[in-house]
């Protein structure tokens, strides 16, 4: 409609139809936003191929080799002297006795033993106990004779006490037989724990003492107190002890020899042992440790361009095979996500220190099922090699790791390339340990590997076989229920002609609903036919004209004995009714949830093309042509954007014009050629990205299959009376 002509009810409606098209429109198909997202991929998958370049030798930053290794390289010599490190397992050792070697680290306080004793003389003077409790004078006299002789006794046992030491923790706390006392002048004394005291000995001691020289009452009043006053005079400090043990770690070698240069380190086809493997991995960390600084940024380059090179191979396929996807930034994302994490979950595998492989613990064929079901199975085997190489470069041209989750990611699409529910996505778990076992098993024969190491590697596997469905599952689940995304699963849930919608449109528009029907069927076999998604074309063709509930009568599919009512109305209201089923569709598939895929096909199925016969009968009664305005009878749009929304507008078109007469196969194929030129000519195929090609083959689809409907069957004459047909017998 015109802008001129346009109620505010109008542009309202239009407005919320195609709010959601339009904000998603600059966000998904922004080429900035696209090159933003591929260039964060690439800068952080670098980052996890450069990392190792700086941390710890003992990751070694040259070849990922491990004991039983074949060398099928040259024999290596060493072109100059280097350390050979310890092995992990000795090193952590020798720290461990180290740290338990290092004695706990005192500090002394001074002029403890004087603070404790004046405070305890303070609470058993005279004037004070005589103040607080009622003494007759001879128990007066008798407290004082023994309060002189109390206090001589609790200084004898406090100088005892502090002179040998009192200290503030348990000596069951330590392991070591005797500790370290540094003083205010950092003067260091060796000290047995077996010669000081603990601070509850002191306070056992002194309760001891009052309760020999004191009467009940005074003595439960003071004994209390006394606890409270009493303080150690040798202070445990963490922080001493915890330098101490990190100066002795670092006085640790990590060296255990020194390898001269020309010597031979290891021999053409060699199976490698565990001191050849530290022999190599202490070599390539000598090298890289010993090259020119200059160099460095070369090196990072390099990795960049490494990272660059993988990145390129996956961006190369969905540009030129898979365009749909490449320019489609949701889409885009989570596969760029995808390669983020499974860097992420590389780099950890070489970081955790444990005895565990991880790297058999990266879920590929989590990755691998949930590209299959999002996209397509050749989308997903091609980035499932894209994710193998990604490993590979990550843990530093891990061949047989990569090349063992490549097998099983690609047995793990395959088993959900014809998925129908979810619960199939289960049975893959058998698929999946199958896929990492066979490979893994020819390494172990080629390797010699030890079967301790086979069956440690099969518990990793048989854990990845069992979260991999699981993760898959969960991550759909969130897809699904956090954004516009729709996979094919879910698009299943609606084909199903017990939805409360076709339901509802069989009692209101029976017309209508096998109208869907038909398109429904014409649609699915024509995707077939061009490789397009037959699930997104069926159930978006069993929906697509839901909005015709609103006045199913003026439809002309469900004017049944009823004449045409637009008889009654100008061709311009005729049109406008006519183009309402769109966006009265959309509110009606909103409100009943229906998916944003599926919403996209109601508000694309006409484009923006003309309602010819009410255009051409508005001219037919208009004085003047110019005063009729087309856009008051084209469909608002938008143009079909995706093959599939350009396939059912065609389905729709033939299976209505296949009901005008019976067509014979030529006259049908002649008829839509000039329906798909037309379309061609009025632009409505500019940005669905179908071919010329497709076009055909989905007329000559479509031209099978109604031919097929639509045949006459032939007319039997009539049984002899003689003969009982079978109704008639009993």
């Amino acid at each position: 409609m015109s802008n001129q002509n346009q109620t505010l009810f109008d542009k309202l409606n239009i407005q919320d139809a195609f709010r959601s098209v339009e904000n998603d429109n600059f966000l998904r198909k922004s080429r900035f936003i696209r090159y933003i997202i591929l260039v964060m991929t690439l800068l952080i998958t670098t980052f996890f191929f450069t990392y190792h370049l700086g941390t710890d030798l003992f990751n070694g930053a040259g070849e990922n080799i491990s004991e039983g290794q074949l060398w099928n390289s040259k024999s290596l010599k060493a072109e100059s002297s280097f350390p050979l490190l310890k092995s992990k397992i000795k090193y952590n050792q020798e720290t461990e006795k180290i740290k338990s070697d290092v004695l706990p680290n005192f500090k002394v306080t001074k002029n403890v033993n004087n603070r404790v004793r004046e405070e305890l003389y303070l609470i058993l003077d005279t004037s004070f106990v005589f103040k607080n409790y009622n003494y007759s004078d001879k128990q007066k006299k008798s407290y004082t004779e023994n309060i002189f002789r109390l206090k001589r006794q609790i200084k004898d046992d406090l100088d005892l006490f502090y002179s040998r030491g009192v200290i503030d923790k348990n000596k069951t706390d330590f392991n070591n037989s005797s500790f370290l006392v540094v003083n205010d002048k950092n003067e260091q004394t060796v000290l047995n724990f077996d010669k000081v005291f603990q601070l509850e000995d002191l306070e056992r001691k002194l309760k001891s003492i009052l309760k020999e020289f004191l009467n009940d009452q005074i003595y439960n009043d003071l004994s209390s107190q006394t606890n409270k006053l009493v303080q150690p005079n040798i202070i445990f400090s963490s922080n001493l002890t915890n330098e101490r043990i990190k100066l002795a770690i670092n006085n640790v070698p990590k060296n255990e020899d020194i390898l001269k240069k020309g010597e031979v380190l290891v021999k053409k086809n060699d199976r490698l042992t565990e001191k050849q493997v530290r022999i190599l991995k202490s070599y390539f960390s000598s090298v890289e440790a010993t090259e020119d600084k200059n160099n460095s940024m070369f090196v990072y380059l390099g990795s960049l361009g490494h990272a660059a090179l993988i990145l390129i191979l996956l961006v190369y396929y969905l540009k030129n095979i898979r365009h749909r996807i490449f320019t489609d930034n949701f889409q885009l994302i989570i596969l760029c996500l995808i390669l983020v994490t499974t860097a992420v979950l590389s780099w950890l595998s070489l970081e955790s220190n444990t005895s565990f492989n991880l790297e058999y613990l990266i879920f590929i064929p989590a990755f691998s099922m949930m590209t299959a079901i999002i996209f397509d199975s050749r989308t997903a085997f091609y980035f499932t090699v894209t994710l193998a190489l990604l490993i590979a470069g990550i843990r530093g041209n891990d061949y047989s790791t990569a090349l063992i989750h490549l097998f099983a990611g690609a047995v793990a699409s395959y088993t959900v390339r014809d998925i129908q529910n979810r619960t199939q996505m289960f049975k893959s778990i058998f698929f999946i340990f199958l896929g990492y076992a066979f490979p893994l098993i020819v390494f172990y024969f080629e390797r010699s590997s030890t079967l301790f190491e086979l069956l440690n590697n099969s518990i990793i596997i048989a854990a990845n076989s069992i979260l991999s469905p699981l993760i898959t599952f969960g991550l759909i689940f969130l897809l699904e229920r956090f954004s516009n995304f729709s996979t094919d699963l879910q698009l299943k849930e609606y084909d199903n002609l017990d939805h409360p919608l076709l339901k509802k449109m069989s009692d209101i528009a029976p017309g209508t609903y096998q109208h869907s029907m038909n398109v429904a069927m014409l649609a699915e076999r024509s995707a077939i036919a061009i490789g397009a998604n037959p699930v997104y074309c069926k159930v978006s063709s069993l929906f697509h004209d839901i909005g015709k509930m609103k006045k199913p009568e003026y439809f002309v599919e469900n004017q049944i004995d009823i004449g045409n009512k637009h008889d009654l109305l100008s061709p311009k209201k005729s049109a406008r009714i006519i183009i309402e089923h769109v966006t009265y569709g959309v509110e009606l598939a909103k409100q009943y949830k229906l998916p944003n895929r599926m919403i996209d096909v109601i508000l694309m199925h006409h484009g923006t093309s003309l309602v010819q016969y009410f255009y051409n009968k508005a001219q037919e009664e208009a004085d003047d042509q110019l005063t009729v305005n087309e856009d008051d009878f084209r469909y608002p749009g938008p143009k079909p954007k995706t093959r599939e929304a350009a396939l059912i507008m065609l389905c729709d078109t033939a299976e209505a014009i296949s009901h005008v007469k019976n067509f014979t196969s030529d006259e049908l194929d002649a008829i839509l050629q000039k329906v798909i030129m037309d379309r061609i000519t009025d632009g409505q195929f500019d940005e669905s990205g179908i071919s010329v090609k497709e076009l055909q083959i989905i007329k000559f689809t479509i031209v099978k299959n109604l031919i097929g409907m639509g045949h006459k069957r032939i007319q039997y004459k009539e049984a002899p009376k003689s003969i009982k047909t079978d109704y008639e017998i009993e």
